[in-house]
């Protein structure tokens, strides 16, 4: 990118590009803090990986996200475009260990209790009972 090398940033952002699954899941595990400052997002399993991995997540109050991540509970939300808001967040978390940790330890704890498979296939039959009931 050519920010990256304008402002000689090579040595401390890495773009991974596509990776394989076995590359992302140390990348997953190696992070403190993962970031999403999407303009557009549907659900966003990526967000559900992160929680997969107890990180505290950074990302954009937009669509189905803050179903997902609860502001101040699991992760911090700032507006789509607000550089301001995002450095804000950032700098809450790497200046605030603990708070860090009790996010990254929220996200899981949610992941665990509401999107397993099971309760998600629960949850989906549920709905095709709902429906066949009404026919």
């Amino acid at each position: 990118c050519n920010i990256v090398k304008r402002e000689k940033l090579g040595e401390s952002i890495i773009f991974h590009g596509r990776t394989d699954d076995a590359t992302l899941e140390h990348l997953y595990q190696q992070a403190d803090i993962f970031v999403l400052p999407s303009y557009k997002e549907g659900f966003g399993i990526v967000l559900l990986e992160a929680m997969h991995y107890g990180l505290p997540i950074v990302t954009t109050n937009i669509s189905a996200i803050p179903e997902l991540v609860r502001d101040g509970e699991t992760g911090l939300l700032v507006s789509p475009g607000s550089s301001r808001e995002l450095a804000t967040a950032l700098a809450t978390l790497i200046d605030h260990p603990g708070i860090r940790k009790d996010l990254g330890q929220a996200s899981r704890k949610q992941l665990l209790q509401n999107y397993s498979w099971e309760k998600t296939a629960a949850k989906f039959a549920d709905i095709v009972n709902e429906f066949a009931v009404e026919v």
